[in-house]
């Protein structure tokens, strides 16, 4: 009998996943199972095979043909997998219910997934037509509502995504729905089969990534998109990343179409439609052309400065862009990005942001971009040289643009060409006098280029005069910090050891932040000192107060050795923690 053997196998391929919790009215006998088996493949001429058959011996038949399973039906009942399988349990949830429906009727069926009863902790069954929800006991509200209408908790098309996978042969589903366990929204995974034209579908619950991790999370938001676009096609998914309810506190997606197209933006409307070159920042950056070159098949993060539609504040948005079947999918998160309070960190970040952009848009928009006022930060401005031959090629004055590499001479005289064009990759520091935009004067600027592709890439900040101390002792302790990044430990703290690091008043001193211990000092007795010996000559302990300092930095006011004068004068300190270490230097009254 070889449709007999056929249900044979189909049996033992369902038993053998099963291990402990019984469930109240699964079938008992050898001949129900085979006839759920069956019902649930979609084999209907198959179920009550054995009683047409076999008549009054169906079942000693049926059991001796399954004798090597190891069932013993007639002792215990068959057995569901373990709720710690979630996926089979889910499975054999909507079997179960598939043959409840198939043996009782849908009247039954939908009577009884309606019941409390029904519910098995975060398992329930939902029954739905083409147009009605028929059976929702954990959402009783639910049932006789239209389905197009049936959403998640964030206006998601739930509905429409189910039933656009649901097959007769089973599909899984994932989506965000509050668990009736826990009164959360979360990932819901389900199990949805049709039936005669009736969806049977059930599922379980998981937490899903959590904002804490929004790398995690941003790229879980775009992948939801993602999926929901390869189920239900282009226009729902429109319809739902348009809408307000699709903004999820700082995280929102946006879509470019296979022309390159912003076609969808909840949190900033006004960008769509628009092209990618037209879909910029706040300061003109070129943002959609980044982010549209960034994309990749397997996703690639682009960073930007973006305005975070929670604070209404210009950011750093880390954005996570996949393209898929020709559109561009992304979604992102902010955070502050460097402050303009630490000015060398800043131009580094500056410069890095225009090497990336000309690694992902190409030679011609990086320049055209850093070419334009609306470029201009302040007193931070991208300029690009050509190695070559030495020619400023992007610079948003265009008198400099073109200019004869031998004018690179500050009004001290000194040449700063050459030092300029001996930037590696790594970068390089190089101070000059040059114009500040945003005071219109000649003044001191440290200026970080880095050579890529046979061009540098370079930004500067100005330091103040000293006439403003307080600011020129930040600065100091800026740059401080800046050589220690590019050029290490050791060569740094050597440097501030000599007594040529001192500039007047000014020098910097280094302090191993662990032990307390200075390791860094123009005067070698200093070096080495018992922190406890950090008592002013009126008796201020002040070595606790330089050890609090932290990343955004603290002033400490106590009396020194002034090494211009030689004599005790109040000191006022500024000190950064930065890698483990204190820097600090210091302004007399």
């Amino acid at each position: 009998m070889g449709r007999l053997a056929l249900a044979a196998v189909a049996v033992v391929s369902l038993v053998a996943i099963s291990v402990s919790t019984a469930l109240a009215q699964w079938p008992t006998s050898c001949t129900e199972l085979n006839d759920l088996v069956e019902a649930g493949r979609g084999n209907h001429e198959n179920v009550g095979i054995y009683e047409r058959v076999h008549g009054d011996q169906a079942e000693a038949v049926c059991q001796s043909e399954h004798r090597d399973s190891g069932l013993r039906f007639g002792v215990r009942p068959y057995q569901l997998p373990s709720k710690s399988e979630p996926a089979a349990y889910t499975q054999a949830f909507v079997e179960r219910a598939i043959h409840r429906y198939n043996t009782e009727g849908l009247h039954a069926a939908v009577d009884y997934y309606n019941s409390p009863q029904s519910i098995d902790g975060q398992w329930y069954v939902f029954i739905a037509d083409a147009d009605t929800m028929l059976a929702h006991a954990a959402i009783p509200a639910l049932v006789g509502r239209n389905t197009d209408d049936i959403k998640g908790p964030d206006g998601f098309p739930v509905n429409e995504q189910i039933a656009a996978v649901a097959t007769e042969d089973g599909a899984w589903v994932d989506y965000t729905w509050v668990n009736p366990n826990t009164g959360e929204s979360e990932t819901k995974h389900s199990w949805v089969v049709v039936q005669d034209d009736i969806l049977f579908g059930s599922g379980w619950y998981e937490p899903g990534p959590s904002r804490d991790e929004p790398a995690t999370y941003t790229q879980h938001v775009v992948q939801r998109a993602i999926g929901l676009y390869d189920d239900v096609g282009l226009e729902t998914v429109l319809d739902y990343y348009n809408s307000p309810q699709s903004i999820d506190g700082q995280w929102y997606v946006f879509i470019f179409d296979e022309n390159d197209m912003h076609v969808a933006n909840a949190a900033n409307p006004h960008l769509v439609p628009l092209p990618a070159e037209d879909v910029r920042g706040p300061d003109g950056f070129p943002t959609g052309l980044h982010v549209v070159a960034a994309a990749t098949d397997e996703g690639a993060w682009v960073d930007y400065t973006w305005v975070n539609p929670e604070s209404g504040n210009s950011q750093t948005k880390h954005s996570w862009a996949v393209r898929h079947d020709g559109l561009v999918f992304g979604s992102g998160w902010y955070e502050p990005g460097p402050s303009k309070a630490k000015p060398a960190a800043y131009t580094q970040a500056i410069v890095e942001r225009a090497i990336d952009l000309y690694e992902g848009v190409g030679h011609e928009v990086t320049i055209d971009y850093y070419n334009t006022v609306e470029s201009v930060d302040g007193p931070w401005y991208v300029f690009i040289v050509n190695v070559e031959n030495g020619l400023t090629i992007g610079h948003y004055r265009p008198e400099i643009r073109g200019r004869d590499p031998s004018l690179r001479v500050d009004v001290t005289g000194y040449f700063y060409g050459d030092d300029l064009l001996a930037a590696d990759e790594n970068g390089r520091w190089v101070d000059y006098v040059f114009l500040n935009p945003a005071t219109g004067e000649q003044e001191t600027k440290h200026t970080w280029a880095v050579r890529r592709d046979g061009l540098i890439f370079g930004s500067g900040w100005y330091s103040p005069s000293k006439s403003d101390a307080a600011g020129y002792t930040q600065a100091f302790v800026s740059r401080a910090i800046s050589r220690y990044d590019a050029e290490g430990r050791e060569a740094t703290i050597d440097y501030y050891n000599m007594v040529e690091s001192i500039d007047g008043p000014w020098y910097v001193f280094i302090i191993n932040a662990e032990d307390g211990l200075t390791i860094g000092h123009y005067r070698p007795e200093i070096r080495g000192r018992d922190p406890s010996l950090r008592v002013d000559v009126s008796g201020y302990f002040y070595g606790d107060d330089l050890l609090a300092a932290d990343e955004e930095g603290r002033w400490v006011s106590y009396v020194f050795l002034n090494p211009e004068t030689g004599e005790q004068q109040t000191k006022h300190t500024w000190a950064i923690r930065h890698d483990g270490l204190i820097f600090a230097s210091g302004w007399y009254d």
